[in-house]
Formats: structure tokens, sequence, C-alpha cells
């Protein structure tokens, strides 16, 4: 589960294009993979995080993209294309759906389309907070661990954590710190019994498991007092590993080629003899107004 942060209500990412090009080459690499149906998912994060949602769909580059990403208006049972703005919003080489700083307001079911074809189906919630409890990972010496499966026998339910990805060591050459984030997630114990108190067909078509705290799931389910104090979990671990391997030292040589110095440029070490490395970008400034004791998400644009 990658993240993103966000400054204010109205700052934007970084402009890139709201569809990214595709290559013949990528798009011959698909079809040797070949398109194909992917179970209907519920995902759910917290404001200013990333949304990233994965089609397997074959597109060629010459057909315009913009419409296989829709989303479903409940008011008006209609699709209509996701607004794409290729800062806070994008379609992806591979044709998945990315959409950084995320919002209460890109709550929904999202769909991806070949031509009146659904390939996949999301229903993500976007939420201000998710109750969660650290777990840091000690190596050899004994701490707390993910928590196991807890089975509601007498609810036909088991809650359980959909676990993310490790995020990338924070450093290299030393020890630095990875972490990863565990979702609340309820499902059947068997698929083919009803749930209680209250049967819904939402457990059915999610097979996967639905977030604790989504609104697909019933009140009656919610707000059971075992899935109310289930939190999700925040995982950090440690790793080390090593500094990409390129050359640091350079040679500087004169108009005939002999060699007049020799610098250590990864140590910020430059010689007389080079151009001025570039000066880093100034930070960018942001003022902030809030009403007082009103909610604030002050994060950094990715």
């Amino acid at each position: 589960m990658p993240i993103t942060k966000q400054f204010g209500r109205e700052t934007r990412g970084i402009q890139h294009e709201p569809v990214a090009k595709r290559t013949d080459e990528t798009y011959g690499k698909c079809l040797q993979k070949g398109s194909g149906l992917k179970e209907p998912e519920a995902v759910l994060l917290t404001e200013g995080n990333r949304l990233h949602l994965t089609c397997q769909l074959c597109l060629n580059p010459k057909v315009n993209a913009l419409g296989v990403w829709k989303r479903l208006l409940p008011d008006t049972a209609t699709f209509v294309p996701v607004k794409l703005d290729g800062r806070r919003s994008r379609i992806l080489t591979d044709l998945s759906l990315e959409i950084v700083h995320i919002r209460e307001k890109d709550s929904g079911i999202y769909f991806c389309f070949s031509d009146s074809r659904v390939l996949a189906k999301y229903a993500v919630d976007v939420v201000k907070k998710e109750p969660h409890r650290y777990i840091i990972m000690k190596g050899k010496r004994k701490g707390k661990g993910p928590s196991q499966d807890i089975l509601l026998n007498e609810f036909n339910l088991v809650i359980g954590w959909k676990w993310s990805e490790w995020s990338e060591c924070n450093r290299c050459q030393s020890v630095g710190r990875r972490r990863r984030v565990g979702i609340c997630t309820l499902k059947k114990i068997d698929p083919s019994s009803p749930a209680k108190p209250v049967d819904t067909q939402i457990l059915k078509e999610y097979t996967k498991g639905i977030p604790c705290r989504s609104k697909l799931l019933p009140e009656a389910i919610r707000n059971l007092t075992v899935i109310q104090n289930t939190k999700s979990e925040f995982m950090v671990g440690f790793c080390k590993i090593p500094c990409p391997s390129e050359a640091s030292i350079v040679l500087i040589t004169d108009k005939t080629g002999a060699v007049v110095d020799a610098v250590d440029n990864s140590k910020g070490i430059f010689s007389m003899h080079q151009p001025l490395p570039n000066l880093p970008a100034l930070a960018k400034r942001i003022t902030l107004y809030e009403e007082v004791e009103s909610s604030i998400i002050v994060t950094c644009p990715g």
C-alpha cells in the first residue's frame, strides 16, 4: 500500500500527461500475457494516500484510453469516465489508474472496461482516519508480530488483515526502515452459509474480503463490538541494502587528455575544472488558513 502526501486542498502534484504514452513493444508483451478478468476487490485507505488500481487490459497504442476507467454514480446509476488531470489522477503505461492525494470525495465504485466488457471492479472507501496499532519487527528479538485471524463462528465471519507489499528501504549501506500496512478485513468462514446478524450479497461478491470500516458492510455487521475494536496494523521493519554501484571517482583531463584531477562526486567533492553542479530546487511554500479546531492534512507532493 504505497503512500503519498498532500500540502493543502488546492495543492496539485507533478504535471504529467493524463494518459501515459504506450508503445508497440509494451503492447506486444501484454498480448503475450493476455487480457483477463479480475475478481472484484474492496479497498480502504486514508486521505492523502495513493490509490493504484490495476486492470489486465491490452489496448493498441493507437486507441484512445481515456474511457477505459469509469466510475459509477450512485444517484443516477450511470457510468462516467474518471476525470484525469495529469496531476492528481492519470492512467499509467500499463493502463492502471493512479490517483494521488486521495480524498473522501474519491470514494466510489471504479470499473475498468474493454468496450462494454468489465475487466475489473473496485469498491473504494476513503476515510479521514483508520484505527491502527504499530508493530516494530525486531529481528531475532521477540516482539509483537502481526495478529492472527479472529474466527467469529457464531456469525460465520472471520477477521483478517490484507497486507500491502513492503515499501523500499529508506536508506542504503546502513540500517534503514521499511513499512507495510495491514487493513482489517472481513469475510465469510463458509461462503455457502449465511452471515449473521444479517446476510449480504456483498460478502459473496467480494471474496477477498471487505475492509472492517467499509460502507459496503451493513451497519448491523459493521457495528459489532468485536469488529469495531479490531484495528488495522502498521508494520515497521529494519533493512540494509547496498548502495548503487556506480563509479563515483571522476577523472578530470585537459585538452590533451592528461589527467589533471581526480574527485569523488558522490561525497559532494568537485574539481575546479568541472562545471558547477546544479543547485537543488527551492522548496515550495504554501500558506494555509483553516478554522480553529478543524482538521488539516499537510503532506509532501509526489
